[in-house]
């Protein structure tokens, strides 16, 4: 992928822009099977200005990894212990505000309401966050369902991100949350990849196909990819080309004649 050049931390239209962008080119030829963190990683630092940033993700026992930025050094300590075992996550304004109001749009820390945490309550934790100079936060979240979440964190000291930057997090958060129903769709084609290959299909098209032969309508499809039915139907006419069909029935035939569909049994949406 190509080096982008990196855009100024101010409007959020070039910043939106420039994410677009980049996720068009993880949406390259060769199919994507994992989050890409480093690079998604090295894009956030390109979009805003942080001392900190990494991913986070818990399970449903609440244990969470995180998974910083190579430049990010998190030295052992006991605050930081207690937060990966699940210890205080209740002391964290943000973790407090998605499960009560189950908003999941990225806030910061400093807008959430003290009715919800007090200051005493989370001055603990902000405390040995200002160690890192990482006491001001937004999480931007992909997946979200009560204490289970994968997210991005980004941290800096003393200023708030504005309200500009919340705007960019919150276009940066529907990228992200396509890019990983694209994922989830290429993980359920199994260890295909040498036929999707041999078809000659994209990750995006091998998408299309697989949900198309799963049953879902090409408005189906647009929603959980993220992008306009029209989008939807180019897609689909280079997968008949390449597949030298001309229509979605014979396209589907050949899917389970490769053995591309993960579940036969899902329902037409529409």
């Amino acid at each position: 992928m190509a080096a982008r050049e990196k855009v100024t931390m101010s409007e959020p239209g070039p910043r939106v822009a420039a994410w677009f962008g980049f996720i068009a080119d993880l949406l390259g030829d060769d199919p994507l099977y994992e989050m890409p963190h480093p690079l998604i990683l090295d894009q956030f630092a390109q979009t805003f200005s942080v001392t900190g940033f990494g991913h986070s993700s818990s399970d449903l026992a609440g244990r969470v990894q995180l998974i910083a930025h190579p430049r990010v050094v998190l030295p052992p300590s006991a605050e930081l212990d207690e937060w990966l075992n699940g210890r205080t996550h209740h002391h964290h304004p943000l973790l407090r505000w998605h499960a009560v109001t189950r908003d999941p749009r990225p806030t910061t820390m400093e807008r959430v309401p003290t009715a919800l945490i007090s200051r005493r309550d989370r001055q603990p934790l902000v405390s040995a966050l200002k160690r890192y100079e990482y006491e001001q936060q937004v999480a931007i979240s992909y997946r979200l369902n009560g204490a289970y979440h994968q997210a991005y964190v980004l941290g800096r000291a003393r200023t708030d991100f504005n309200d500009d930057d919340l705007v960019v997090a919150r276009y940066v958060q529907r990228a992200l949350i396509g890019l990983d129903q694209q994922i989830t769709t290429i993980r359920q084609l199994g260890g295909l990849q040498s036929a999707v290959t041999d078809l000659g299909l994209t990750a995006r098209e091998t998408s299309v196909l697989a949900l198309l032969a799963a049953g879902h309508s090409n408005r189906g499809i647009a929603r959980r990819l993220g992008c306009a039915p029209r989008t939807i139907e180019k897609h689909l006419e280079r997968v008949y080309r390449k597949l030298g069909v001309q229509d979605k029935v014979n396209a589907v035939r050949v899917a389970h004649a490769w053995n591309l569909v993960a579940d036969q049994s899902a329902r037409s949406t529409p």
